[in-house]
């Protein structure tokens, strides 16, 4: 892998190696194309940079030492690396042209950066079938839980997704892996109703409608798809006090009876935060949580306590704080 440099050349890059044609790789309105001198070009999706980064590691080492398989040319930390330079090069391509090439595919990538999110780029960001339907773009460039919605939908959303259907037509194996994997067509279909994958049931309803029309910004992206796992009775508009009712949802039993998780979050939505923040208080004095400092994971910990208490409850926050506590002093003897 020695002996290689890149030349940027017009919306695009050319990959030098020492004692071998370039490999030019062109930006392109839906995508990349690599191309080697003489050679077959294969085309890449725009926000498919790790696989063209692969393919082109893998090209490299290949003709480098042909008699060699992939790993044996080259150490493992070498190959990251290159990998790795691979890719900064392509998304620095991307980044500088990409608002002339496709402005749309330009703004979307934005809207998902501005909306707080800490996954991967998805790749149907960058393919045709998403911008289809002009009212889904449109709502990811104007509400932030859809560009959550689409950030995290190949992550977490469609696999879910994809079982559930797959288990409903009782298909498995082979079939069960291709609804796994998801054409951009069919993600881009379940993009069109974007509102009910943030719903248990898989159907929008007034208060979740209301909760992701006026999403607090300092909610966490990861934390807002908990809306999958609680049903709302009231719309949460407070940045506090939703976290507080997601990371809730986030530490839940999967064992535990559904009414047990029902209680715990009436209880959680009908609060206000001076409440809730009460009974954060109270709950982080418990032992096992003194030593902890930074304040996020203090709270995740602390409504973890909450999620391990294993009876329902219908009465006040207070209270529900008072015998979690109870039972927890029980629990260590």
């Amino acid at each position: 892998m020695a002996g290689c440099w890149f030349v940027e050349r017009g919306l695009g890059v050319r990959i030098e190696q020492s004692g071998f044609p370039p490999i030019d790789v062109d930006l392109e309105t839906w995508g990349f194309r690599a191309t080697p001198a003489g050679g077959a070009g294969e085309k890449f999706g725009l926000c498919r940079v790790d696989a063209l980064a692969d393919h082109l590691t893998t090209l490299l080492v290949e003709r480098s030492a042909p008699d060699a398989r992939l790993g044996e040319a080259a150490s493992p930390s070498s190959l990251e690396l290159a990998r790795w330079w691979i890719a900064r090069e392509v998304y620095g391509c991307r980044e500088k042209h990409l608002s002339r090439v496709n402005p749309i595919v330009h703004e979307t990538l934005l809207a998902l950066r501005r909306a707080n999110t800490a996954c991967a780029e998805p790749g149907l960001v960058g393919e045709r079938s998403l911008y289809r339907d002009a009212r889904v773009v449109s709502d990811v460039l104007r509400h932030r839980a859809a560009a959550i919605a689409l950030a995290y939908l190949e992550s977490t959303f469609w696999p879910e997704l994809a079982v559930r259907r797959a288990r409903e037509h009782h298909e498995g194996g082979s079939t069960r892996a291709g609804w796994l994997r998801g054409s951009a067509a069919g993600l881009a279909a379940v993009m069109r109703n974007w509102r009910a994958l943030f719903s248990p049931t898989g159907a929008s309803y007034p208060a979740l409608d209301e909760t992701l029309s006026a999403l607090p910004p300092d909610v966490r992206g990861d934390l807002v798809c908990e809306l999958r796992n609680v049903h709302l009775e009231v719309a949460v508009r407070n940045g506090f006090c939703l976290t507080v009712l997601l990371l809730r949802a986030a530490e839940r039993d999967p064992s535990a009876e559904p009414e047990v998780e029902r209680s715990h979050a009436r209880v959680l939505q009908l609060a206000s935060e001076r409440e809730l923040r009460a009974a954060v208080g109270a709950l982080l004095r418990h032992p096992s949580l003194r030593t902890e400092t930074a304040w996020f994971p203090s709270l995740r910990r602390a409504l973890r306590l909450i999620a391990q208490f294993p009876e329902p409850h219908d009465g006040s926050l207070a209270r529900l704080v008072q015998r979690v506590l109870d039972w927890h002093a029980v629990e260590r003897g």
